[in-house]
């Protein structure tokens, strides 16, 4: 069946309000507190890391945390009604049997667009 151009153009119009429904927000700035880990702190060495994700427009942003030690979280999304900031937060428990633990946990945007924050882990497990 030959669609008309009225058709045609209906399709073309609910194809546009499509792709706009799905929205991407734009991401001004991620941070992860705290800052550091760093010194002599309880075995095992674990930490609950919160980020925070900004962004200038509403929409979805994807992110997932990464360490240096091969650990990351499943692909995430936060969700932008409007412009804002929204919470995020990673739980790292230290892999390694070592007491001395140097390295890092960092938070990515993937989608719309990219975006770190780092935070150095330099911690000394305490007896």
């Amino acid at each position: 069946m030959k669609l008309g151009t009225h058709a045609n153009r209906w399709l073309l119009g609910a194809a546009i309000a499509f792709c706009g429904a799905a929205a991407q927000a734009h991401v001004s700035s991620v941070t992860v507190s705290p800052a550091s880990l760093t010194g002599a702190v309880a075995c095992p060495i674990q930490q609950i890391f919160i980020g925070q994700i900004s962004s200038t427009t509403p929409g979805k942003v994807a992110f997932q945390w990464t360490t240096s030690d091969g650990q990351h979280s499943p692909l995430q999304a936060a969700i932008f009604d409007a412009a804002g900031k929204r919470p995020v937060s990673y739980l790292w428990m230290a892999l390694s049997k070592q007491r001395t633990i140097d390295g890092w946990v960092r938070l990515d945007t993937r989608s719309p667009n990219h975006l770190t924050a780092k935070v150095r882990i330099a911690a000394t497990c305490k007896p």
